[in-house]
């Protein structure tokens, strides 16, 4: 068929050649051209690139639109695919499975404002700590009063305190109160690892640790050593409180027995001083009472540098200067040049 249409072409180009040059074109032959299957031919080609045409303008009009679908909302009462799917509702969770949900997918925090200050807390310089130390004032202690040593619960006490050794330590005359010596004492220490101190009192330097201190004040180093994290026991609350098994662990100085109310003074002010007024027994001075009713040893010594060491380490509370009157045999062992020092009193 290509051969055909060529010829064809030729023939219509030579003609109007040959027309405009004013010649007559050849008249065509009596023998027709055959063309074999032509118009047979021409349909299918014809019939192909409708088929062709048709199908490009069918993709080209659903492309078109399927870009307008994205873009119109849907209508209303028609229903995508997407839109007939149901979604499942979850059922509310409750109080304690929801705060544990919470829990597991936020991330874990730090410790909370209090905490943190307390982790930030610095070391206080010496000055800091002179500074602080200036606003609270001076616990002397106490010694026992012979007009009162026969009242009721007296004599209960002065047993337990000789039975421990200690005795000695809190008997008359009243002692002198050497106050700037007791400063100078606290103002210039520092603490030792293993639970020492060091300091300086009028140029004389001054280290403590239990065994100095147990040839100082002559008591023995046997027994409880510290008063950190103690508690009671049922029986002594039982036996020590008005109401019975109280189970607190800090106890209104009212809810005592009148015996315990005056050992709880003891403890108070002798032997873990606090300046604050104490109207309540904490879970320490409960431990030290039992173990002294029950006539347990108690480590004076060591009792005595812990309580220094936290005095030394509170930055707020107060805490007052400690050990007054005992700090006297320190001085005396050590032979500091103390001044005349004020009168104090007895209990």
């Amino acid at each position: 068929m290509g051969s055909v249409i060529a010829a064809n072409k030729a023939h219509t180009e030579r003609t109007r050649k040959m027309r405009r040059e004013g010649l007559e074109p050849d008249q065509p032959t009596s023998t027709p051209l055959i063309i074999e299957n032509s118009e047979t031919e021409s349909e299918d080609a014809a019939k192909y690139v409708a088929k062709r045409r048709r199908e490009a303008e069918e993709k080209r009009i659903k492309s078109k639109g399927n870009k307008k679908e994205g873009k119109k909302s849907p209508v209303k009462g028609v229903k995508s695919p997407a839109m007939s799917v149901k979604v499942k509702k979850q059922k509310p969770l409750a109080k304690g499975e929801k705060r544990r949900k919470q829990s597991e997918e936020q991330p874990v925090k730090g410790p909370g404002p209090r905490f943190k200050n307390q982790i930030k807390e610095k070391e206080l310089t010496r000055e800091e700590r002179v500074e602080k130390m200036e606003q609270q004032r001076v616990l002397n202690g106490r010694v026992f009063d012979l007009d009162i040593l026969t009242r009721f619960g007296m004599a209960n006490l002065v047993d337990a305190v000789t039975i421990q050794g200690w005795n000695h330590l809190f008997k008359p005359p009243v002692p002198y109160l050497h106050e700037p010596e007791v400063c100078e004492f606290f103002y210039k220490m520092e603490l030792l690892e293993g639970g020492g101190i060091t300091t300086i009192v009028r140029n004389v330097q001054i280290q403590l640790d239990e065994e100095t201190l147990e040839i100082i004040l002559g008591v023995p180093v046997v027994g409880v050593r510290t008063i950190e994290g103690c508690k009671l026991t049922g029986d002594f609350s039982k036996l020590a409180t008005k109401r019975g098994d109280v189970k607190r662990a800090r106890l209104l100085k009212k809810f005592l027995k009148g015996e315990y109310q005056l050992m709880f003074e003891f403890i108070n002010k002798v032997v873990v001083p606090g300046t604050e007024k104490r109207t309540m027994a904490s879970a320490a001075d409960l431990f030290l009472m039992e173990k002294l009713d029950e006539l347990d040893e108690i480590n004076l010594s060591a009792i005595m540098l812990e309580h220094m060491h936290r005095v030394m380490t509170w930055q707020n509370a107060k805490h007052g200067i400690p050990y007054g009157y005992l700090l006297n045999f320190v001085f005396n062992h050590f032979e500091v040049p103390v001044g005349k020092g004020v009168l104090g009193t007895t209990k």
